[in-house]
C-alpha cells in the first residue's frame, strides 16, 4: 500500500519512520500484518503482536500534520469495527 506523498524505499533501503505502512509492519510479528483499510494517510492491519491477535491503524504525520479527516475516520473505524471490541 502507499500513501500519496511518499516515497517508497529503493532496494536494501531502511523503510521510512513515519510512514504508517511500515510502522505497522514493525509492530506486528513478521509476515502476519493483513490490511484491513487505508484512507487519508491512514492505514490499519490485524495481524499478531508477540503470537496475539491484534488490530491497529497507523496516521502519516507528514500528510495535513497527522490531522485525521472523514477518509482517515473511516479507516481507523474499519479497525475498530474487526476487532470485536465495544466502540
Amino acid at each position: 500500500m502507499s500513501v500519496p506523498g511518499t516515497r517508497t524505499p529503493g532496494h536494501g533501503a531502511p523503510p521510512d519512520p513515519l510512514d504508517p505502512q511500515a510502522r505497522l509492519e514493525a509492530l506486528f510479528d513478521a509476515g502476519s500484518p493483513q490490511p484491513l483499510a487505508a484512507g487519508g494517510g491512514v492505514r490499519a492491519a490485524a495481524g499478531r503482536i508477540e503470537g496475539l491477535a491484534a488490530v491497529a491503524f497507523a496516521g502519516d504525520p507528514r500528510l495535513h500534520g497527522g490531522a485525521l479527516g472523514a477518509a482517515a475516520c473511516e479507516a481507523g473505524g474499519a479497525a475498530y469495527g474487526t476487532s470485536g471490541a465495544p466502540c
